[in-house]
């Protein structure tokens, strides 16, 4: 569900992907060998790009 609202953002949005990218980059360092806290720790990043992105609609 988050994938198929988040990739059209990213596609669209260059500034945005940079940013995720860095964060996943950070995240697989600091959890590289627990992908469960990994995956959550994208979460807070995820919705707020998410949200702001219905708010401008």
């Amino acid at each position: 569900m988050l994938k198929s609202l988040l990739n059209p953002l990213l596609r669209t949005h260059p500034e945005i992907l940079k940013q995720y990218n860095q964060l996943r980059k950070e995240l697989a360092k600091k959890y590289h060998h627990d992908r469960v806290t990994y995956t959550n720790a994208k979460h807070p990043f995820i919705f707020d790009v998410i949200q702001k992105a219905k708010l401008s609609e």
